[in-house]
């Protein structure tokens, strides 16, 4: 059982998906009671790119198991990859339900709010992941873009400078 995570990641490398896909349906066998083999033939899927396969996987993975932010995340940025900025904003505002304070799902949701218009749902989205995570420069940087779409340009010069800092300092404490 401890071998097949090897074994797969060995196949992602390789971008082989027919070995990932038999890989996954072993470690199925294996260990019925896990989704982590249903999730890693999902991404197969996406690396492979059938995203409507993908999709259906994923969708499964929901109606077996209840919404899950490992579920959800990946689905949302399927459909948000597709340009379904209506299908990912409601499937990221279902994990920001499962986990209120996850900045990822909350900056992402902000974000197709904005390109949706809907500049309430991206203002609590957004000024909440930055709120939650000051030091975040992908949510800095949107709320200065949805500032920017607000005409707070001061609001918004701030914010950006302050995501590039931030972007800076982390990629300087990984040096």
């Amino acid at each position: 059982l401890h071998a097949l995570p090897v074994a797969l990641e060995s196949a992602r490398h390789m971008q082989d998906l027919a070995t990932r896909l038999a890989l996954c349906r072993e470690w199925q066998a294996l260990a019925p009671e896990s989704i982590e083999p249903q999730i890693e033939s999902a991404r197969a899927l996406v690396a492979a790119g059938d995203f409507d396969a993908a999709i259906a996987a994923y969708e499964r993975l929901l109606e077996a198991h209840g919404p899950r932010t490992e579920v959800l995340l990946p689905l949302a940025a399927i459909y948000q990859d597709l340009v379904r900025t209506g299908d990912a904003q409601r499937v990221y505002l279902q994990a920001v339900e499962l986990e209120p304070d996850n900045v990822d799902a909350l900056c992402m949701a902000g974000q197709c709010a904005r390109d949706l218009g809907d500049t309430a749902l991206a203002e609590r989205c957004l000024a909440r992941a930055v709120e939650l995570d000051p030091g975040s420069a992908f949510a800095q940087y949107n709320l200065g873009l949805l500032r920017f779409d607000q005409g707070r340009i001061e609001d918004a010069e701030r914010l950006t400078c302050l995501s590039s800092a931030c972007a800076m300092a982390a990629l300087a404490g990984r040096t």
